[in-house]
C-alpha cells in the first residue's frame, strides 16, 4: 500500500512539474496590493488528487499540499488592477489599471510584464477572437475604446451608456457586451458595423459572459439580487433569475449547460436550460466577487471554478465543477477583483 501511494504521488508531481508554460493558468488582479497572482490549474488537481491518494509518503505529500506548489508567481502591474483579459492566442494577459489609466501586458509563457498601454480608466477589457481588436471600457468616459491589437493604436471610440462596468465578446466575435450600472442596461457593439443596441436589464448590471454556443447572455444585476439571461440572436431579456443579494460575477461551464453566479457570500449554480437555481454552493469566503471557470483539458478533468474574495484577506476558493464542492483555497493579494484564464491547450472560452 506504502508503494503504491507513493507510484501515484510521484506521478502527480511529475505531471505538476511537467512545464508550467504548458499548463492551464489562472491570473487573478489584486486591486489592494497593485498586482496580478498567477495559479497553475494542472498543480491544483495535483494538489487535490494527493489529498485523495492519502498522506504517504508524508514529504511528497507536503510537497504538493503547499499553496506556493500552485501559485507560480505574483506580478507587479498598476495601480487598481481590476480585470484581466486574454490575447486571442492566449500568449497575452491584458490587464485593466483602473488608477494608472493603462493596460498592463503580460506574456502568459514567462508571467512578466512586457508593455504598457495608456488608456482611458479601464474598467474591462477583451480581444476579438479573431485577434484583430482589444476593446477596452472606459468607466469615467462612458465609451468603449477600440485598439488595434498588433500596435495598439486607437481605431475607434464608441459611446455606450451610464457607468459602464464589464465586456463579454460573443465566440464567433458578431458582437461585444457592455454593462452598464447606472443605465441599468447592457450595450450589444455589433462588431462589424460598431452599431449599438441597448437592452433593459436590472438594477445597477455589473458582469456579462456569453455561453460557449454564443447563445445566451448573462447579465449579474447587484442591486435586483437577480441575473437577466439575453437570447442573443434576438438580442431581447427572455428570463429573470433571482440569485442571491448582490450578485456580482458570473461563469459558465465548459460544456454551457450551467452558469454560477457570485453573490455576496454564496455562489450559486443556474442550470441553462430550465433557468432556475439548481445549487447554491455555501462554503465560499464572503464578500465574492470575480468568478471564471476552466477545463483541465492537458488531464480531461470536468473543470474547476474560480471565485475571488474581494476582502482585504484576498482569498480565491477554487470549486470543482463536477461535485460543486470546494476542493482548494489560496491566499492571493488584497481585494483580488479580477480573473482570466488562458487555457491549455489554447481556446477561447
Amino acid at each position: 500500500m506504502i508503494r503504491t501511494s507513493a507510484i501515484v504521488m510521484s506521478v502527480l508531481l511529475f505531471t505538476a512539474s511537467n512545464g508550467a508554460a504548458n499548463h492551464t493558468k489562472v491570473y487573478v488582479a489584486n486591486q489592494g496590493s497593485n498586482t496580478v497572482t498567477v495559479i497553475d490549474d494542472q498543480r491544483v488537481n495535483a494538489m487535490v488528487a494527493a489529498d485523495a491518494v492519502g498522506s504517504t509518503p508524508a514529504a511528497a505529500h507536503a510537497a504538493v499540499a503547499r499553496q506556493d506548489f500552485a501559485v507560480v508567481t505574483t506580478i507587479p502591474v498598476g495601480s487598481n488592477p481590476i480585470a484581466v483579459g486574454m490575447s486571442a492566442d492566449g500568449t497575452l494577459a491584458y490587464v485593466a489599471n483602473l488608477n494608472s489609466n493603462s493596460l498592463s501586458v503580460i506574456d502568459t509563457e514567462l508571467d512578466v510584464v512586457v508593455a504598457t498601454i495608456a488608456v482611458g480608466a479601464p474598467r474591462d477589457v477583451e480581444a476579438t477572437p479573431d485577434g484583430r481588436y482589444l476593446l477596452v471600457v472606459n468607466q469615467s468616459a462612458n465609451t468603449v475604446t477600440v485598439l488595434d491589437a498588433s500596435n495598439y493604436t486607437v481605431v475607434m471610440t464608441i459611446p455606450v451608456g451610464n457607468f459602464p462596468c464589464a465586456i463579454a465578446i460573443a465566440p464567433d466575435g458578431s458582437a461585444a457586451y457592455v454593462t452598464n450600472r447606472l443605465s441599468n442596461n447592457v450595450s450589444i457593439i455589433d462588431l462589424t458595423t460598431f452599431q449599438v443596441t441597448n437592452v433593459t436589464v436590472g438594477t445597477f448590471a455589473c458582469d456579462v459572459m456569453l455561453s460557449p454556443d454564443g447563445r445566451w447572455a448573462v447579465v449579474t444585476n447587484r442591486l435586483s439580487g437577480n441575473i437577466t439571461i439575453i437570447e442573443t440572436g434576438s438580442k431581447i431579456a427572455v428570463a429573470t433569475v433571482a440569485t442571491g443579494t448582490n450578485p456580482q460575477g458570473v461563469a459558465f461551464s465548459p460544456d454551457g449547460t450551467r452558469a454560477y453566479v457570485t453573490n455576496a457570500a454564496t455562489t450559486s449554480v443556474v442550470d441553462m436550460n430550465s433557468f432556475t437555481v439548481i445549487d447554491t454552493i455555501t462554503d465560499v469566503t464572503s464578500g465574492t466577487c470575480a468568478v471564471a471557470a476552466t477545463m483541465d483539458m492537458n488531464s480531461g478533468h470536468e473543470g474547476h471554478v474560480y471565485v475571488a474574495s474581494n476582502t482585504q484577506s484576498g482569498r480565491v476558493n477554487v470549486i470543482d465543477v463536477g461535485s460543486h464542492s470546494v476542493v482548494a483555497t489560496f491566499m492571493v493579494g488584497a481585494r483580488p477583483l479580477g480573473i482570466g484564464i488562458r487555457m491549455w491547450p489554447w481556446r477561447m472560452q
